[in-house]
């Protein structure tokens, strides 16, 4: 509540730009559950490309929202200048998306083959008795 308030007072909350923030980081689901139905698992070769998905969607999802808030012309300048000064935070979400999806992946790729080796079996779908 406190950071909503001091964002409008200073102009730099919109309702229109954090839906289109929100509706950007919801449509990456989808991806996630497409990679899950195809591989049973994350692979290697699609967990980059749903990675990239996952920015990509959000960049756009987002920066049209913010082109139609306050701060831009709704015309075909504005949203070039939009997406234009957006481009570097695109680079900051994409490498941060790929930098946590190695992490949580690789992570989880460990430990499981960990488990595996010391328990003989998946840890998946076992459930402890004590």
């Amino acid at each position: 509540v406190g950071q909503a308030l001091g964002s409008q007072s200073i102009r730099l909350y919109s309702p229109m730009v954090m839906f289109g923030t929100y509706c950007g980081a919801t449509l990456s689901v989808p991806l996630g559950r497409w990679l899950q139905r195809e591989c049973g698992r994350a692979s290697l070769k699609r967990l980059p490309l749903a990675a990239v998905g996952a920015s990509t969607i959000f960049f756009v999802v987002s920066n049209l929202a913010v082109w139609a808030g306050p701060w831009y012309p709704t015309s075909a300048a504005g949203l070039v200048a939009c997406f234009t000064n957006a481009v570097p935070f695109y680079g900051y979400t994409l490498a941060g998306d790929l930098v946590y999806c190695t992490l949580m992946f690789g992570c989880f790729e460990l430990v499981h083959r960990n488990a595996v080796s010391v328990t003989g079996s998946p840890l998946v779908g076992r459930v402890n008795a004590s």
